[in-house]
């Protein structure tokens, strides 16, 4: 696992990236690229060595790009222009509660056809009632600081945040068994 410079590190997003990057280089797969469904200017790749896809649909709102590991594919995750069955790891994590619930569904199923038989999908979100509850505490004392919702706050509470039990059910619609998933 890469440690970035001490002006660029963010030990929050660390913490959510390092059981995933620990996995992917214990992987058979880790020197094939990884594709990152909503990477912003960086995601993955400040944490990992190797090769990063980073789709997003607007990387300006995270900043610039500050690791040659990571190649740009401005793209929707509704529609990946990746062929069928392109990469051995696909990781989503911090998006799904960005994605309006009603598309959740197709989102998932364009990151299973991506992942190659055998492949890896790494998915992270927010979730439950006491996230709910922390997030619109913590928008609220930025609202009061800043005068303005937070934008990515607002966000998840417009989408709501992603319910653990829907996600099983969405995988399980794809003919994912549960012995094939991992949700911790």
């Amino acid at each position: 696992m890469i440690i970035p410079a001490r002006q660029q590190f963010n030990y929050d997003t660390a913490i959510r990236y390092k059981p995933i990057v620990e996995k992917i280089e214990k992987s058979k797969w880790k020197k094939f690229p990884v594709l990152e469904i909503g990477s912003g200017g960086s995601g993955i790749s400040d944490y990992f060595n190797g090769q990063v896809i980073g789709v997003d649909t607007d990387f300006s709102k995270t900043g610039t790009k500050k690791n040659e590991n990571i190649q740009y594919v401005s793209a929707s995750a509704v529609k990946l222009p990746f062929q069928d069955r392109s990469f051995y790891q696909v990781i989503c994590l911090d998006t799904l509660e960005h994605i309006p619930e009603s598309t959740r569904r197709e989102v998932i199923g364009e990151m299973l056809r991506v992942t190659k038989n055998g492949g890896q999908i790494f998915l992270g979100f927010p979730s439950g009632e006491k996230s709910m509850k922390v997030e619109k505490w913590i928008n609220y004392f930025f609202k009061k600081a800043h005068g303005k919702d937070h934008l990515w706050l607002s966000e998840h509470e417009k989408n709501g945040l992603p319910k653990i039990e829907d996600i099983r059910q969405i995988l399980k619609d794809y003919g994912i068994k549960k012995s094939r998933f991992e949700i911790s």
